[in-house]
């Protein structure tokens, strides 16, 4: 058998590996799928529990002042519940907290959930049913778009490896890996993951309008991958070489296309963006490295250390890694750029861990491989104790309070330790680059 022959039947391997990954993850977060009570952690996901339940929930009916908080018109809502079929709109009718392209996909999936459960019209006291049944629905619907965006995001990692000479097996290692199993259909950074990863692998290529436009389409998913075009937008002009212009423009332009959608949506609905803006500004301290000094979740000095920490890191990765010399040096960048966003940041939710593992597998050297797994590891217990947090408490000896998010919580020490490896490699892969 030929090399190119063995090459392929290791890609088929990949990719039954992949679909029994992801079959098992849709199965487990379905909404109807039975799970023991300490396992609760696996079954939840924002595409059901956290956004879409917390939006069309039965429970608003005679709490105006709860319904308010999340609907901006009310009239759509009262509709629904009262026997009415309608499609509210995302941003315009109630506030959501995501950017434009899950927005878009949201309101597509919601919709034709909506559209195709609810008859023209029913009792209202049919609501509660028939949502659920909606629920599931939205659910598959979301499923099949994040199902395609993981197996695109393995052929592009397919692609990655193959341009610079890696070893196919680490495609394995991000498939296995235990956040990508527990998080893949639970929120949606994996379709921001799929167009950076995509961006990445045409700007390395040199087909700069198509990485542009990718990375206008990442951040559009998750505000994140911003920070590499600002990265290199910055590194063009502190290098100031003739041949940085092409990549001034490039980042230029990224930032151009990436602002594109939210001034659209800043058109059409001006109170949805501030409320946008304000809901992640504010937002706590969520498994943040910095509760290890600060304690109050819910301190203003954790976005300031955030902004003085991930600058200087950011200052420093820009004097030196290199881009003239090798495709390395603009993976290196998009992955320490990410690590930034997100091990240095004041909020560093779990599923954001598959903006990383793509470029880990494919830039970590063998003996940092390792300690990211363990990371990644501690990275899916996150939500696994979250929901436990009380039981496990009460088995170590602990105060007896349901409180996950807090420093005195196993579950943010595990959070701790995820964080220290990460940053560990941050520090590491910085000392060991050469400008």
């Amino acid at each position: 058998m030929n090399a190119g022959a063995a090459l392929k039947r290791s890609y088929v391997v990949v990719y039954i590996v992949a679909l029994i990954i992801l079959m098992s993850s849709i199965y487990i977060h379905h909404p109807r799928t039975p799970l023991p009570s300490y396992l609760v952690g696996l079954k939840y996901s924002d595409i059901v529990y956290g956004v879409f339940f917390n939006i069309f929930s039965y429970e608003y009916v005679g709490r105006p002042q709860d319904l308010e908080k999340v609907w901006y018109e009310p009239l759509p809502y009262i509709k629904l519940v009262s026997g009415i079929r309608v499609c509210p709109r995302p941003y315009v009718d109630y506030f959501m907290e995501y950017p434009p392209l899950i927005g878009l996909i949201w309101w597509l999936t919601t919709c034709t959930s909506i559209s195709t459960t609810f008859p023209p019209k029913y009792k209202s006291l049919d609501y509660p049913r028939l949502l659920w049944y909606t629920a599931e629905k939205h659910y598959l619907l979301q499923s099949l778009i994040l199902a395609a965006s993981f197996l695109i995001l393995i052929a592009y990692i397919v692609k990655l490896m193959e341009y610079i000479g890696g070893c196919w097996k680490r495609v394995l290692v991000f498939i296995l890996l235990p956040s990508t199993f527990v998080y893949l259909i639970y929120n949606w950074d994996i379709i921001a993951a799929t167009f950076y990863v995509m961006s990445l692998y045409y700007l390395v290529r040199g087909r700069l309008f198509i990485s542009s436009t990718l990375l206008c389409l990442a951040v559009s998913a998750k505000l994140l991958p911003i920070l590499f075009a600002l990265v290199l937008l910055v590194k063009s002009f502190i290098d100031g070489e003739a041949k940085m212009k092409v990549i001034r423009v490039y980042a230029t332009s990224s930032l151009i296309l990436s602002s594109i959608p939210f001034l659209l949506l800043l058109l059409i609905s001006p109170k949805a963006v501030l409320d946008f803006i304000i809901y992640h500004s504010s937002w706590y301290c969520e498994n943040c490295i910095y509760m290890l000094l600060i304690h109050d979740i819910g301190s203003e000095l954790h976005r300031i250390l955030a902004f003085i920490t991930g600058l200087s890191i950011m200052l420093i990765a820009i004097r030196r890694v290199s881009i003239d010399r090798s495709v390395q040096g603009f993976l290196l960048l998009g992955f320490i750029s990410i690590l930034i966003s997100t091990s240095l940041s004041y909020v560093f939710s779990p599923q954001m861990m598959l903006m990383i593992s793509p470029l880990a597998v494919i830039l970590l050297r063998r003996r940092l491989l390792l300690p990211f797994i363990i990371a990644d590891i501690a990275n899916a217990l996150i939500i696994l104790t979250f929901f436990n947090d009380l039981w496990i408490r009460s088995a170590l000896g602990l105060k007896l309070v349901h409180s996950p998010w807090t420093i005195d919580s196993p579950t943010q020490w595990i959070a701790m330790v995820r964080n220290v490896i990460l940053i560990a490699i941050l520090i590491y892969m910085l000392r060991t680059t050469r400008s």
